[in-house]
């Protein structure tokens, strides 16, 4: 009888273990689709800037063609391109930058509750490895008085 009842403890506390684990799992594939999200926002803001970087080299180039041939047409049209291209980066620009904030308040969130549900599930182990240890000792005990004869 007392085996069966230091079975079950053993069995409760592991089955409780994995699913501490299972939970944490779970959490950490969160934040791995968090991470996946966060990396195709980084590589949209890298395209964008490479974006950036070929249209002012297209700009230059066309201020210099519209300065040299001195067609005031070209310099008010690249004028123009350019203004649209300015607002249309920098609302884009905007949108990432927002993602990127949202990203890494998601991650911290997650972190930070990963550390504190592992300092709980560590606790709860302890305690509830303690209360088995306590239960092996105390029925160890009962048990060698129970052959040795004495009552205490």
């Amino acid at each position: 009888m007392k085996t069966e009842c230091i079975d079950s403890l053993r069995l409760e506390f592991g089955m409780n273990v994995q699913c501490q684990f299972m939970k944490a799992e779970t959490y950490l594939l969160h934040k791995d689709d968090v991470d996946k999200k966060d990396d195709e926002r980084r590589d949209r803001s890298f395209k964008l800037d490479k974006w950036h970087e070929d249209m002012m080299k297209y700009f230059i180039k066309s201020f210099r063609k519209s300065l040299e041939t001195r067609d005031w047409l070209l310099v008010e049209e690249a004028t123009r391109k350019m203004v649209t291209f300015d607002r249309d980066y920098f609302k884009t620009r905007k949108i990432l930058q927002r993602e990127e904030l949202h990203f890494e308040e998601m991650d911290d969130e997650l972190r930070m509750w990963l550390i504190g549900f592992v300092a709980e599930c560590i606790e709860k182990i302890k305690d509830r490895s303690s209360i088995i240890d306590l239960k092996i000792i105390t029925e160890n005990l009962k048990s060698k008085r129970e052959r040795w004869g004495t009552k205490h």
